[in-house]
């Protein structure tokens, strides 16, 4: 029988209402009594507020869970979307590091914690933040763009990104005729599923950047507005049906609750474990043949891996060990008609590309243009004896049909992102990372 795993997930970011903390130590200890580890993505505003605060009581709580990250400022604008939708990705990164670092450092101050996973706040899906939050050591993504209805978890942009599933104030609050039993039968066989809550809306009935920093910092710093409260019934059915959950999850054996740790070691051990073996490229071009897109056999390859194992094996028979890689900036141009090559200026070609640098979209060649899935078909061959290739037309961006939204995202007019926010690169910029992908084994 499969076990589905449930992680606990908190977004913990209100930093304008001290009464939302209420909602934090109180899930805490809940979880904690009944000897689950949560995971809470702490805001750096919020680390700070506790703080200053002096709510001891609750980061003492939180040294029994994890604690992730969730961004300095979550809604203050420009958030993470609108500051990094520029055309330089370096430009995006030294905003990042600005920003973020300062964030890191309030949850480390005020937890004495160094985050291992990151929370996007809303749709802050910005593909310089995720290899930004990668570079930091944060390899856990909790809360992605890939719709997987299996709840199976994707590699990708170097790091490990799982769903954001149900939301328990949505379930608890919101859903008619709510039975735990139901939902339980309803998510039983998946491979994962993660529960999450904004504590804020556990005390209140809207959210806290709703009234403060929807579509504009709408208040100045410091001088915030709380949302309105719930009753104190509506409260205390959140924390019966809580406990009520909690207690079905754990008797009931289809379901085996883990953590954030655990999680992060568990996909980080099976990415460290792969190797490639020259012998295997016959199988990998067959399989980028048959389909362009990852590859799962005979190892779990990202295009990216394919690539860059093709061009380790063109000089060497050692085998290939997949580290950190990038997709593109630009859209990728391919030949349009046939083109030979020989392997040495197939060679001079791949010798100008770096797994730490993004992709170029096309290469210069004696026959003018060609694209970088040219040159991974032509390293191929080259890697298995070949002295000249003669290139055929193709598709350069692989096929990522399988994860719906990632083809169809577009991050303008969403959230509480200002009206100035046009998405100009982000959401074309997440597809171009397509290269990157491939799911968990």
């Amino acid at each position: 029988m499969i076990l589905t795993e449930i992680l606990f997930s908190f977004d913990t970011e209100d930093f304008t209402c001290d009464e939302s903390n209420d909602a934090i130590l109180e899930q805490a200890r809940i979880l904690h009594d009944a000897g689950i580890r949560a995971n809470f993505n702490l805001v750096g505003y919020e680390a700070k507020a506790l703080v200053a605060h002096r709510r001891t009581d609750v980061l003492e709580e939180l040294k029994n869970h994890t604690v992730s990250f969730h961004t300095l400022a979550h809604s203050i604008h420009p958030d993470v979307n609108e500051y990094t939708d520029i055309e330089s990705y370096e430009q995006a990164i030294n905003l990042l590091q600005l920003q973020e670092c300062r964030g890191i450092g309030m949850v480390e101050a005020a937890t004495g914690k160094t985050p291992l996973a990151v929370c996007p706040p809303g749709n802050c899906l910005s593909y310089a933040s995720m290899y930004f939050y990668a570079e930091q050591g944060m390899r856990l993504y909790v809360g992605s763009l890939f719709d997987t209805p299996n709840g199976d978890g994707v590699y990708y942009c170097n790091g490990f990104h799982t769903n954001y599933d149900m939301g328990l104030e949505t379930l608890f609050f919101d859903t008619p005729d709510y039975d735990v039993h139901r939902l339980l039968d309803s998510i039983a066989g998946r491979k994962r599923v993660v529960l999450y809550n904004h504590p804020n809306m556990v005390e209140h009935s809207d959210f806290w950047d709703m009234v403060n920093y929807y579509r504009g910092n709408l208040r100045p710093f410091g001088d915030w507005l709380c949302a309105p409260r719930r009753s104190a019934e509506q409260i205390s059915l959140y924390y019966f049906r809580l406990r009520e959950l909690i207690d079905a999850l754990q008797s009931d054996s289809r379901f085996v609750i883990t953590d954030a740790d655990t999680l992060i070691k568990s996909a980080m051990d099976k990415a460290s474990f792969r190797r490639v073996s020259k012998t295997q490229l016959p199988a990998i071009q067959n399989a980028l043949s048959a389909h362009f897109s990852w590859v799962n056999e005979p190892v779990s390859l990202s295009v990216c891996d394919c690539f860059y194992a093709a061009k380790h094996f063109m000089d060497r028979d050692t085998d290939y060990i997949p580290g950190d890689v990038h997709g593109f900036l630009q859209q990728p141009e391919g030949i349009r008609q046939p083109v030979t090559l020989t392997a040495d200026e197939i060679h001079a070609l791949a010798g100008t590309t770096d797994p730490a640098s993004f992709l170029p979209p096309y290469f210069i060649s004696s026959a003018g243009k060609i694209g970088p899935a040219d040159l991974l078909f032509a390293m191929l061959e080259v890697a298995q004896g070949a002295k000249t290739v003669t290139l055929q037309p193709r598709e350069q961006q692989c096929d990522y049909s399988h994860y719906p939204y990632l083809g169809k995202i577009d991050m303008s007019g969403s959230w509480v992102h200002t009206p100035d926010f046009k998405d100009r690169y982000l959401s074309d910029r997440l597809r171009l990372q397509a290269w990157t992908i491939r799911p968990e084994e």
